[in-house]
């Protein structure tokens, strides 16, 4: 299940970076549908998991039901620390991690 969630975070966050320009065709919005509707199954509203690209790479999403994704991805300098807050299931707080403790240049909010 750990491997689905990462490999459509991933996706989402690829697809986004490979977009150049507002007159294409979204190549993530089928991967941000299936996500939205397994967040909706399970009855979570964020997730956070390490990238499998990097050891201290993740990826961490927010999401308010039928209204919006926002997804998150970076380089965190203290990976264990993440990694504690993901094994507790601390989902929002690993988010709000990411999203404004993880390194600047890395970070990437879609």
């Amino acid at each position: 299940m750990k491997a689905m969630w990462s490999a459509c975070l991933a996706s989402i966050l690829v697809g986004a970076v490979a977009s150049t320009g507002w007159a294409q065709e979204s190549k993530s919005a089928a991967l941000a549908k299936q996500l939205a509707a397994a967040l909706d199954a399970a009855k979570i509203s964020t997730l956070a998991v390490r990238d499998r690209g990097s050891p201290t790479a993740y990826v961490g999403v927010f999401y308010l039901s039928g209204s919006q994704l926002l997804v998150v991805g970076g380089n965190y300098s203290a990976p264990e620390l993440l990694d504690a807050r993901i094994s507790r299931r601390e989902f929002r707080d690993a988010y709000i991690d990411l999203n404004s403790a993880s390194e600047p240049t890395s970070r990437l909010l879609i």
